[in-house]
């Protein structure tokens, strides 16, 4: 940690002669298990800046290469830092936010600078807004809810999280794999990446699966339907579940017993070190529902 926040610091010395009128800073960011150190760049006229992550140029680019790189970044967001500037000027009122407020979920090993609430022994839920897209670029954006959020808007965490249960539950998805699997060949057959006879073969060979996810329909920080009492009723029933932390973004569930505990928690350590980046990781854990409530294993 220490060398990539020398190599961050010596990133920013250099982006400043790029921008001699900005203000330029490092500063430390968590994204999903991961602490990223950024390279922030502030313009005097917007009062708003961009943050470039340097974890992922980290030791592969030069010092020098790295800040030419954020440079490049910083002059092709400029239209984007207005925008975000606009949005974020339309979170002073709740009442206006209320029906766009949705729930993340982040591993509580690292310490969390957001009000939050725990749904498990290491899961914490942490809501957010769902900003309209950025006008400039187009882009999607959210905002996690702060403290000071909280003190703006003169409403409880405690309120912000029901209403962020209710709004989760209108967009829950829970399919079977072999729902999913059908989906994605569809998908593959429709832009020519497999033939049709091949996908045939593929859900053939795969299917009756035992496993089902759980996301939201956009399939973005899915997993936070943890948080989300009714959903997990109307998904599951009164069967336990043993629930499998594939990402942020969504969960894999199976009726509790028919896989042994210990070869999931190996199987789920396994694929977060093989194919899940740092930051889309959830946790390392398995988990189960049961009789209403959501236990670490």
């Amino acid at each position: 940690m220490k060398e990539i926040k020398k190599y961050a610091e010596e990133v920013a010395t250099l982006v400043k002669d790029y921008f001699p009128e900005a203000k330029v800073n490092v500063i430390e960011v968590r994204k999903g298990r991961t602490i990223c150190n950024q390279v922030s760049v502030i313009d005097p006229e917007e009062s708003a800046g961009i943050n470039v992550t340097l974890n992922h140029f980290f030791p592969l680019l030069s010092a020098e290469n790295a800040a030419e790189k954020v440079a490049e970044v910083v002059r092709n967001h400029k239209e984007q830092v207005s925008g975000l500037q606009s949005l974020l000027g339309n979170l002073s009122s709740y009442r206006s936010l209320s029906s766009k407020i949705y729930i993340r979920l982040y591993s509580s090993e690292m310490s969390i600078e957001y009000p939050y609430k725990m749904i498990a022994e290491d899961l914490a839920a942490v809501c957010y807004v769902e900003l309209d897209s950025c006008p400039e670029s187009g882009e999607s954006m959210t905002a996690n809810v702060t403290h000071a959020m909280l003190n703006v808007w003169g409403v409880s965490f405690e309120t912000v999280l029901e209403d962020a249960r209710d709004n989760m539950e209108k967009k829950y998805d829970y399919r079977s794999m072999d729902a999913v699997m059908k989906e994605i060949m569809d998908n593959m057959v429709k832009s020519e990446m497999i033939s049709e006879e091949a996908a045939e073969l593929t859900l053939k060979a795969g299917m009756s699966s035992p496993l089902s996810v759980l996301t939201n329909k956009e399939k973005v920080f899915g997993a936070g339907m943890l948080a989300v009492p009714e959903v997990l009723k109307k998904a599951f029933g009164s069967m336990p579940q043993l629930i499998l932390p594939s990402s942020i973004h969504e969960v894999i569930t199976m009726p509790y017993g028919i896989f042994p505990v210990e070869e999931a928690k190996e199987m789920v350590r396994d694929v977060n070190a093989e194919q899940v980046e740092p930051d889309e990781q959830l946790s390392d854990s398995v988990y189960i529902y049961i009789n209403g409530e959501l236990k670490k294993l």
